[in-house]
């Protein structure tokens, strides 16, 4: 991941490019209150780390299972119609999970059930969201809306941790939900005003299944995405653990409140921020290659301290 530069910044310059830019920071920072205010909720009904620890299972679940055919609707299907649509139903699940919350309603099933819903829908909407970058940037513009984009993701990690610390230590735990839904707003009122571009007239459609395939031949004929692809799994698999646990270590172990759950968790946005933004002049010294090694050789011991 780079970190964005002056020139990065300039992607910001198009009109286009702003508001798709400011809705994703508001969105990935509702998911963020969202996803910490589960994680509370869920160590107030049940003080079983395998529950607490299914939070985050149920909610990337879904990216495993429809990571491939979301792609492929996203390139098949309007884009911008099909993105409204799921934004609608995830705005209807906040609201729900925001009043069984409220009415203290939920079971730790009943929540772990919701949430497996929440991911779905997101599993599905990503891909198309991603793919607006090239719909409003040309040329190479592109690479630095595609910087800007990951920047915004560990913003939001760092605006959604403080503002979820703040709602758990002010309101119910589930008033995050509603909150959630409430900065949903920005990506539907953006999506509405957008003249996508149309689908190419010269290409007949193609079936999903169809679209499936390719990309999957695609993987299986690269070396380098099948590389990335291994790295990523090997990777995700073991660093998932911190996140995962951190509900349980902050509730059982550092018997923090909720305010300090919520602190904790946006530390992990200031982290991110920081990486992000020393990763660029760092790389004038070490090669991409050795910087990531050396990453994930002080995560490991550090993760280790941390869950222990």
């Amino acid at each position: 991941m780079s970190a964005p530069n002056a020139t990065a910044w300039s992607a910001l310059e198009n009109k286009s490019f702003r508001p798709f830019w400011a809705a994703g920071v508001l969105m990935s920072s509702g998911m963020v209150i969202q996803d910490v205010s589960a994680s509370w909720l869920m160590t107030t009904l049940t003080s079983s780390p395998g529950l607490i620890a299914a939070i985050q299972t149920v909610q990337s679940l879904p990216i495993l299972l429809l990571a491939i055919p979301a792609g492929a609707l996203a390139d098949v299907l309007d884009r911008r119609r099909w993105m409204i649509a799921l934004l609608l139903l995830q705005f209807a699940l906040a609201l729900t999970l925001g009043t069984l919350a409220f009415g203290a309603a939920l079971t730790p099933l009943s929540l772990l059930l919701l949430l497996f819903f929440v991911g779905c829908l997101f599993a599905l909407f990503n891909p198309a969201w991603m793919r607006t970058v090239p719909d409003v940037l040309s040329g190479p513009e592109i690479p630095k809306g595609v910087t800007l984009n990951s920047m915004a993701v560990n913003l939001s990690r760092l605006i959604g941790g403080t503002l979820a610390a703040l709602l758990l230590a002010t309101f119910f735990p589930g008033a995050g939900f509603w909150v959630n839904g409430l900065l949903l707003i920005a990506p539907l009122a953006v999506l509405q005003r957008w003249n996508a571009p149309p689908p190419n007239a010269a290409l007949p459609p193609e079936a999903v299944s169809d679209a499936i395939a390719s990309g999957l031949r695609y993987a299986q004929h690269s070396p380098l995405v099948r590389t990335v692809l291994l790295r990523t799994t090997c990777f995700v698999i073991f660093a998932c653990a911190v996140p995962t646990l951190l509900p349980v270590v902050a509730k059982q172990i550092l018997h923090l409140d909720a305010l300090g759950f919520g602190l904790l968790t946006a530390s992990f946005g200031a982290g991110a921020l920081f990486g992000a933004t020393i990763a660029g002049p760092l790389r004038r010294f070490v090669s991409q290659e050795n910087l990531m090694t050396a990453a994930t050789l002080i995560l490991a011991p550090v993760s280790y301290t941390h869950l222990t």
